[in-house]
């Protein structure tokens, strides 16, 4: 059972990380900005256009997804980590009433704060370079939020399972690589061989930045509510994975 409790621990990470934010937030934008610059203004000079819209106006929405997912799955990866095995902080924490489960809701909360913190700062720099156009827009930062649940999940469930740092790995390689690669950040999914897109368009992922880019480009659609919810859906059931997880790994 989880009670407000978890928000105990929501706010011990919050406060740790207001002690180290300035490295965390340089390096959670500094990423999609340098392949803004690179591939945007790079490549975006030898592609026309992409279904109407400049390589640039194409690819922000999917970078600014990626830094939510990036920020998400930095905190509820390495971080929660530290906090499990090197510091044994919660070896400390479950000694008092707060509960496993409690401790995983506390750091997949945090990992989607962390998620909004950064999107909304990318948000900011497409407002200085000129990509924000819409009204819209001010619905994004949910997107990001939504993200971060759906990858701190995620990362959780890696974190439980992990006895070393060099175990994230996989994860980052495996999973967030592809993620990256293959759900329409940089070109559309469209052009993937049919089988890969059947595969792809299940991904949670690829629906959060089509929506994105909707709501960049002011095409929302009601139907993008399914999309969301099957989303959250899925954040759901890693999390419950996640709590188990975390739980068998806490009380031995």
């Amino acid at each position: 059972m989880i009670t407000s409790r978890f928000l105990r621990v929501w706010q011990r990470n919050f406060v740790v990380w207001t002690k180290y934010y300035l490295s965390t937030l340089i390096g959670a934008i500094g990423e999609p900005l340098i392949f803004l610059w690179a591939l945007g203004y790079g490549m975006g000079r030898y592609i026309v256009h992409i279904d109407g819209m400049s390589y640039l106006e194409f690819m922000a929405p999917g970078l600014w997804i990626t830094a939510c997912m990036n920020a998400s799955s930095l905190e509820c990866t390495f971080n929660t980590f530290t906090r499990l095995s090197t510091q044994k902080t919660y070896d400390a924490i479950i000694a008092t009433p707060i509960s496993p489960a409690e401790i995983a809701a506390g750091d997949v909360l945090f990992g989607a704060t962390r998620s909004f913190i950064t999107g909304n700062l990318v948000l900011a720099i497409y407002f200085l370079f000129g990509l924000i156009h819409h009204w819209s827009a001010l619905f994004i930062p949910f997107i990001g939020f939504v993200v971060g649940l759906f990858f701190g999940s995620l990362g959780l469930c890696m974190t439980a399972l992990a006895r070393s740092y060099d175990f994230f790995t996989y994860y980052f390689i495996l999973v967030l690589t592809p993620a990256l690669m293959l759900t329409g950040v940089f070109f559309p999914v469209s052009n993937l061989p049919q089988p890969l897109r059947d595969i792809v368009s299940w991904v949670p992922l690829t629906q959060m930045v089509s929506i994105t880019r909707d709501i960049f480009l002011n095409r929302w659609q009601w139907s993008s509510v399914g999309y969301i919810i099957y989303t959250l859906a899925f954040s759901l059931l890693l999390f419950l994975v996640a709590a188990k997880l975390m739980h068998r790994r806490l009380i031995k």
